[in-house]
């Protein structure tokens, strides 16, 4: 039997077709198996020998059984003009099919394999080129390390910080001052793009202004806004809008001031040392 292992099924077809109807359950399914055993037969692909003993023998059933079903299936099947074989025009036909299908793709097939091997003859002459090509592609990375090396001190930390190394550049031979007012600034502002904030910063018109450099008093003793949020603002803190953010506020300060977090029970104390 050949390689071909399926082939199209129309059901519809089939189920409402009147011979089908008429068959009993028996007579249809060695039908189905004839139709089955023709698609894959590799010696006249399509067509079974028109012999009820090797009917009966591929259905493995007795010949006399095989000639009582093949009263009512033959009509399914056409003889070949020299009575020798027998064929299912519906099945040989799709069958035509599928065997064009298959010498389609085993033409494209070979073009495919010609040009692959076509491109890999070109690639081997060209290959000098590509060695060219990728010596370049090394010296270009050389030359990117060593204008590296030689960025300032300034450059460098912008670039450690987010921005993006041309940006660094650029920055720092430009405006060193407002960069280093920036870069100041920046252990106190909490920003999601440290690199975006400081080219934004260092790039605007706006005054850069100090960090602050002591803490900023207990505002809990009823203070008004106007006075504490300017003093928040300055110091990079965020969404301080109300008396009860003050809190938050001052414990933030007091610990970028000590360097470590500290506790509600050591609030208290930390903040008077802290401002004294």
């Amino acid at each position: 039997m050949g390689n071909r292992p399926w082939y199209p099924w129309y059901p519809g077809d089939y189920m409402t077709s009147i011979a089908v109807q008429t068959m009993t359950l028996e007579e249809e399914g060695a039908y189905r198996r004839l139709l089955d055993l023709c698609w894959l037969n590799t010696d006249k692909p399509g067509y079974l020998p028109n012999d009820i003993k090797t009917m009966s023998k591929l259905l493995q059933i007795r010949p006399q059984t095989m000639r009582k079903l093949w009263e009512n299936v033959r009509h399914r099947f056409v003889t070949t003009e020299e009575n020798a074989w027998v064929f299912n025009p519906r099945l040989l036909s799709e069958l035509e099919k599928t065997l064009k299908i298959s010498q389609k793709r085993a033409k494209a097939g070979r073009s495919k394999c010609s040009a692959n091997a076509q491109q890999l003859q070109t690639h081997s002459h060209s290959q000098p080129h590509s060695q060219s090509h990728s010596q370049k592609k090394k010296s270009s990375r050389k030359e990117k390390s060593a204008a590296a090396a030689d960025l300032s001190e300034l450059a460098i930390e912008l670039k450690e910080n987010g921005v993006f190394q041309r940006k660094a550049v650029d920055l720092a031979s430009t405006q060193p001052e407002r960069c280093q007012r920036a870069l100041n600034l920046l252990p106190h502002r909490k920003v999601d793009n440290p690199g975006a904030w400081l080219a934004s910063v260092i790039e605007s018109a706006d005054e850069i202004p100090d960090p602050p450099s002591e803490a900023v008093g207990d505002y809990s003793r009823g203070v008004e806004l106007p006075e504490y949020q300017d003093d928040a603002d300055a110091s990079g803190v965020v969404g301080v809008v109300r008396r009860t953010d003050l809190n938050t506020f001052e414990s933030w300060w007091l610990e970028l001031k000590t360097g470590e977090p500290i506790s509600d029970e050591e609030y208290e104390e930390r903040r008077v040392t802290v401002n004294a």
